[in-house]
């Protein structure tokens, strides 16, 4: 039977732009307290996240200074930690080391000490000073517990869950000395009194209850001597509950750096598969991997006993060397940690300057197509000449990287005290805001996009009129430059480090083409594996042409300073001109865009004529 009559409308939208790429991110590589290495998976947007993560500022190294200097004013971060390799090609040769638990000893008393009770034992062959039983079993249990304490090899003892119940529970210690060998206890002596209560000293490495059956261990996430100022903490439940623990993860140097989980408690006795009562640290937790263990063979509740635990054995490795900078794209170290991502136009190792490494960022850059690698110039180079001589000793000849010199007077955060910084910090964060503010395609320079704020002045300025013959030399070797002019502090210089003559050699230019690639390729990705035939050619350019439209409106492209050329109106193969019909019968496929970019204005020159009173201006313009 036929369908009743009706008049339908189906939908076809053609009308979506192009994805816009992520602005305002920089690629960073360096030395740091802490955090993951060789791994730059998060996004870094704040100081505070930087600190909490990588650590705080560091005497002698000037990295997480020029971090922070970028990120207070509005950069995104994506930090590479790096350590030493002992072979840059094998990931597994990390030559630093993570900390782990100090081995503690677990001594537990099987009842209340009695009047007239004499305590002793031996720790590493040393007898601890006796303790004789004193006004209480408590009381007694604190003068043993300082006695611990006292002896040459023990670095920590606290008495865990003291009181005056009758249980068990109440009477253990806690102790251990700052080494990743256990104590050797010997000759467990209680003497004296109507009664002797058993001691039982065990050596543990894992998280036990009071029983001392391990639950579960943990370490530091991380590789590095930092995490050696990590103390975890087990605690009485927030709720009262007796059956429920708190866990507490603080730094002995950092008041700051805290992590607290409450009200945890173990359901039933899970296997290590079943067990859920730490997800939530495991989960969350910037600083400790915690490890399960297997609890079906135990009985009844079970619970962590409270306690005091510390870190030992944590690393850095030895000294960074070039490799460990340039790293190596079989094992993804170095600069080939940010192989994974590409959501940067900026690569830079901040105000570290070493010409290999400077190389190896240029090559690194270079061989992606898609990054710009910044390397700042010493400052103690105070002169436009050895400036240029730093410059060339890199040997860097690409548009893929830029030289910024000339330092900064800024007053130490913490210290306040005078002192001379890198500015690349500051420049890594100006080529960022413009990215976000203006657009990939604008310079780095001048009053709009170069101002520096919250700095005393500059180093070695060249911004004077009395030195433009050293700041022209300085730009024709491609150096940018931070400089006062007019009392201001600014970027100045729009250069690559292109030796040859070039559109090339403008910075916003190589901005402008990566910018435009980064906005093209995901879209362009979209057609792979459809038609290659002229009506996906004809789409293709239906989404390309509004995006350089656009840069025309921007001012980023000339008016009719673009030509798009791709076949997409061809009907058939015969009507082919960029295109041979073998390749596209390959699957191949190829456009050609014309463009005509805007040049950064560099050079501006009036002519100021003195006219004599009684000559009006159309004769004098006459006569020049």
């Amino acid at each position: 039977m036929p369908n009743s009559p009706i008049v339908d409308f189906n939908e076809v939208d053609l009308t979506p732009g192009l994805v816009k790429p992520a602005t305002g991110i920089a690629f960073v590589i360096g030395e740091t307290l802490r955090g993951p290495i060789n791994k730059p998976s998060d996004l870094i947007r704040s100081w505070p996240q930087f600190n909490r993560m990588f650590g705080g500022l560091i005497d002698g190294n000037d990295f997480p200074r020029q971090c922070k200097r970028a990120l207070d004013k509005g950069a995104i971060l994506r930090v590479n930690r790096i350590a030493h390799y002992t072979d840059i090609t094998d990931s597994d040769s990390l030559d630093a080391a993570k900390a782990a638990l100090n081995p503690y000893c677990f001594l537990k008393i099987s009842a209340a000490f009695v009047a007239s009770n004499a305590i002793v034992f031996n720790i590493n062959g040393v007898a601890i000073s006796t303790v004789n039983y004193a006004t209480s079993s408590d009381n007694t249990l604190e003068l043993l517990r300082a006695a611990i304490l006292a002896h040459a090899d023990v670095d920590h003892a606290e008495i865990v869950n003291p009181g005056t119940a009758t249980t068990s529970d109440d009477r253990q210690i806690i102790f251990y000395k700052n080494s990743a060998s256990a104590l050797t206890i010997a000759s467990i002596s209680v003497t004296g009194g109507a009664s002797q209560p058993t001691l039982t000293i065990t050596n543990e490495t894992m998280i036990v209850d009071s029983n001392g059956a391990n639950l579960f261990s943990l370490a530091p996430k991380y590789e590095g001597e930092d995490y050696n100022n990590l103390i975890f903490t087990i605690s009485d439940a927030s709720n009262g509950d007796a059956d429920y623990f708190n866990i507490a993860i603080t730094h002995s140097l950092e008041t700051a750096i805290s992590e607290s989980y409450q009200n945890l408690k173990i359901n039933g006795t899970p296997t290590t598969s079943a067990s859920t009562y730490l997800n939530d640290a495991k989960r969350y937790s910037a600083f400790l991997d915690f490890t399960y263990q297997d609890l079906s063979a135990l009985t009844g509740q079970l619970r962590p006993r409270n306690g005091t635990y510390k870190f030992i054995g944590g690393d850095n490795g030895a000294s960074i060397t070039d490799n460990d900078y340039i790293g190596d794209d079989s094992s993804l170290l170095g600069f080939n940690a940010f192989d994974n991502y590409d959501d940067s136009r900026v690569l830079s190792t901040l105000g570290y300057f070493d010409e290999e490494v400077a190389l190896g960022g240029a090559d690194y850059a270079d061989t992606r197509k898609d990054l710009v690698f910044v390397q700042h110039l010493d400052n103690a180079a105070n002169t436009a000449d050895l400036l240029v001589a730093d410059r060339e000793a890199t040997g860097i000849d690409t548009s893929y990287a830029t030289f910024i010199a000339g330092g900064l007077v800024d007053l130490h955060p913490i210290t306040s005290f005078e002192e001379e910084i890198a500015e690349v910090g500051d420049y890594i964060a100006a080529i960022c805001n413009t990215e976000k503010k203006h657009g990939y395609w604008r310079a780095i320079e001048g009053e709009e996009t170069g101002l520096i704020a919250n700095v005393l002045g500059v180093v070695n300025n060249f911004g004077s009129a009395g030195r433009y013959t050293d700041a022209n030399l300085l730009s024709n070797r491609g150096i940018n430059l931070a400089v006062v002019r007019s009392g201001k502090k600014m970027f100045w210089h729009n250069c690559t480090a292109l030796k040859t003559n070039s559109d090339l050699q403008n910075l916003n230019v190589r901005f402008f083409l990566i910018g435009l690639k980064k906005t093209l390729k995901p879209f362009l990705e979209r057609f792979i594996g459809q038609g290659n035939e002229p009506t996906n050619w004809m789409k293709i350019y239906l989404k390309v042409k509004p995006e350089l439209e656009d840069l025309v409106k921007v001012r980023a492209l000339h008016k009719n300073g673009w030509r798009y050329e791709g076949d997409q109106f061809a009907r058939d193969s015969t009507q082919y001109v960029i295109n041979l019909p073998d390749d596209v019968q390959q699957g191949k496929y190829k456009a050609r865009i014309f463009l005509k970019i805007v040049a950064a204005l560099q050079e501006i020159e009036f002519d100021l004529i003195i006219t004599p009173l009684g000559v009006d201006f159309e004769v004098a313009g006459e006569l020049i």
